[in-house]
């Protein structure tokens, strides 16, 4: 799990830099036994993000923030800068932080050892 995260924070191209963040909330969402719909969209998928991890937003970063951030980054135009790479990684730090926290120590630990983000989406 920490090399990808490190490959998806050291990505080649800013944008994927930023998609890859919200990779890592999703992967945490799977380890912590929840599925949001993997073809549904960033912002579909924060929903369930906020509605299953009541604390996911407790720490200064809105899940919804960050899926806008990252279609921002994907889809329009121009690349995100360094600095701006940096603050959305800390947000999806602080939103993993805050899912964390909104489940049991025994779910947190499960969670840990998981692989179910390893396997490839359905």
């Amino acid at each position: 799990k920490q090399r990808r995260r490190k490959s998806r924070l050291l990505a080649a191209e800013p944008a994927d830099r930023v998609a890859g963040g919200w990779s890592e909330v999703m992967d945490k969402a799977r380890d912590l036994g929840v599925d949001p719909k993997v073809n549904g969209t960033r912002t579909e998928q924060a929903q369930v993000i906020v509605a299953e991890f009541l604390n996911a937003g407790d720490r200064g970063t809105n899940p919804h923030w960050l899926a806008n951030r990252a279609d921002a980054s994907v889809f329009g135009p121009g690349q995100p800068s360094g600095e701006q790479i940096e603050h959305y990684w800390h947000g999806v730090d602080a939103v993993r932080a805050g899912m964390g926290e909104s489940v049991g120590f025994f779910t947190r630990l499960r969670g840990v050892f998981s692989l179910r983000s390893l396997r490839a989406w359905k």
